[in-house]
């Protein structure tokens, strides 16, 4: 789960405002995800790994996102 994220430092901080919006989007994703990651892997380690990476490439390019409507699928197409 996001919680919170690294600062330069290694320090944690929360995020806020539209990051906590993104972060709360990609949380309320997580199961199409999980569904989508289990049907590629087909082992549940490798989906959980492969939804780790997937979040991680999301959050860093959380600008690119147009139309925060379009989460889920923007999510799931960086999933596949």
């Amino acid at each position: 789960r996001l919680r919170g994220l690294a600062a330069p430092g290694g320090c944690m901080s929360a995020p806020t405002g539209a990051e906590a919006d993104f972060a709360a989007g990609l949380e309320s994703s997580r199961p199409a995800l999980m569904r989508l990651a289990l049907r590629l892997s087909r082992e549940r380690a490798r989906a959980e790994c492969l939804a780790q990476a997937t979040l991680l490439r999301a959050w860093r390019s959380r600008g690119q996102l147009r139309d925060p409507h379009a989460l889920t699928g923007w999510l799931l197409s960086i999933c596949r």
